[in-house]
């Protein structure tokens, strides 16, 4: 985070309590747009009452954006979003679009969630890499993906999946 701000010619400031972050939204408070960074949270489920007690600071005015990999297994997006919903994101952040195999499953969760996409990113170069997030791109891009790296489904699955427990698989 400190090399990022260093590249944007912006400010870090850092808070592991509610005092903390008061006293860096105090330090900040000119600024038209503060950014805070939960990372490493994802796998810490005890950190994440300590966090929303941190953010409690901000009050109303926070606007929550969920960040997710596209590299990100099914479940462990899925545990995620579970995990943050009790930060009611008002959008999602899809990072690493350039070294995902495919998107389906992420965009799928996403759609399921009711959450839209804000941002995405397709590379190292900050901020180049950081656009508005379209739905056209993402949709051509994850059928692109899906050309590229087409999915065997085995007839069995298929059968019970759609057919139900007593389905034949030929015939």
């Amino acid at each position: 985070l400190q090399t990022y701000a260093r590249i944007l010619n912006v400010p870090v400031r850092t808070a592991t309590s509610r005092d903390e972050m008061d006293d860096a939204l105090n330090m900040l408070g000119d600024r038209r747009l503060i950014l805070v960074d939960t990372a490493g949270m994802a796998t810490a489920h005890e950190r994440v009452a300590d966090q929303r007690e941190t953010l409690a600071a901000v009050g109303s005015g926070l606007r929550t954006l969920l960040t997710l990999s596209a590299t990100t297994e099914p479940a462990a997006v899925q545990r995620a979003m579970r995990l943050f919903a009790e930060f009611r994101p008002d959008a999602c952040v899809l990072t690493k679009l350039d070294e995902a195999a495919s998107l389906g499953s992420l965009l799928s969760a996403l759609i399921q969630a009711g959450l839209a996409t804000a941002f995405v990113t397709d590379g190292q170069r900050v901020p180049e890499d950081l656009q508005a997030a379209k739905a056209h791109p993402l949709v051509a891009r994850a059928a692109e993906l899906l050309a590229e790296n087409p999915i065997a489904l085995d007839p069995g699955y298929l059968a019970l999946a759609f057919g139900g427990a007593n389905a034949h698989v030929n015939g």
